[in-house]
């Protein structure tokens, strides 16, 4: 989360869509982005449902890559669509509950 100027995750994000197919971060929910602060703070994070669909930083709420299969090339694509959808509000039975992140009117 360094690199894109990213602080704080919970505040500036509405959803994170994370490549979670063959991570070295794979079973953590919040894909290694350091939103769970602390060392060794996810875990309590995901019993607290912070990265779940309706928590406070939704995590992949389309079920990640493993749940489509993985299509290689097109996962990207259809990673950046989810997310359009997520943000217009339009994702149906796996629309998240997200608030504007800070700075977005």
């Amino acid at each position: 989360m360094h690199r894109p100027g990213i602080t704080d995750p919970r505040r500036q994000l509405a959803l994170a869509e994370v490549h979670d197919c063959l991570h070295p971060d794979r079973d953590r929910p919040d894909g290694g982005t350091s939103a769970s602060p602390g060392a060794g703070r996810a875990w309590r994070d995901i019993l607290d449902g912070v990265y779940d669909r309706d928590g406070e930083l939704p995590v992949n709420p389309d079920g990640g890559l493993k749940s489509f299969g993985h299509p290689v090339g097109a996962s990207g694509l259809r990673m950046i669509y989810e997310c359009w959808l997520q943000l217009r509000g339009e994702a149906g039975a796996r629309q998240a509950r997200h608030r504007a992140p800070a700075g977005w009117r």
